[in-house]
C-alpha cells in the first residue's frame, strides 16, 4: 500500500504569475501615483502667488508704490516646492512675482507668475505637460488654464 503525500504550498509557475500581474498592476500605479503627487503639490504655489498679489496691493495703498528700498515691498517666504522671487523696476509702479519649483520633491521644471494686472503666466513646464508660456495657470498634464 502506497501513502499519498500532500504537498501545501505554491508552484513556481503560480508564484510567477503574481509576480508577473504585481509588476504589471505597479507599472500602472507608480507613474499615475507620481503624476497625482505632482499636481498636489501645484497648488501650493498658485494660493502663494494669490497671496503674494494681494499684500502687494494692500502695499501699493499705503505706499503708492510696490517698491521698498530696491525690492519689492512684501517679504516673500520660500515653501516646501516652491521659491518666491519678486522684481520691481525703479519706477515701483508694477511688479512680476515668480515661483520657482525646487528640487525637493521633483518640482523644479515648474515656474509660475503673476504681475499687478493679475496676470497669471505659466512660464515653466515638464516637456510631457504641454508648451510655454501660457497665460495661465497649468496644474494638470495636458489639461486647460485655471481661473
Amino acid at each position: 500500500m502506497k501513502h499519498k503525500q500532500s504537498v501545501i504550498g505554491f508552484t513556481l509557475i503560480e508564484l510567477m504569475m503574481v509576480v508577473l500581474i504585481s509588476s504589471i498592476v505597479a507599472a500602472i500605479a507608480i507613474p499615475s501615483y507620481r503624476q497625482y503627487a505632482i499636481s498636489a503639490r501645484i497648488p501650493e504655489a498658485t494660493s502663494q502667488l494669490t497671496f503674494y498679489r494681494f499684500k502687494m496691493e494692500q502695499y501699493y495703498q499705503d505706499n503708492q508704490t510696490y517698491r521698498r528700498n530696491s525690492v519689492c515691498g512684501i517679504v516673500l517666504t520660500n515653501t516646501e516646492n516652491f521659491n518666491y522671487t519678486c522684481v520691481t523696476p525703479s519706477d515701483g509702479q508694477t511688479y512680476l512675482i515668480t515661483a520657482k519649483g525646487n528640487n525637493v520633491n521633483g518640482m523644479n521644471a515648474f515656474a509660475y507668475t503673476i504681475n499687478e494686472t493679475g496676470r497669471a503666466t505659466t512660464t515653466a513646464l515638464p516637456a510631457t505637460w504641454g508648451t510655454v508660456p501660457r497665460d495661465c495657470w497649468i496644474v494638470k498634464a495636458n489639461k486647460g488654464c485655471t481661473q
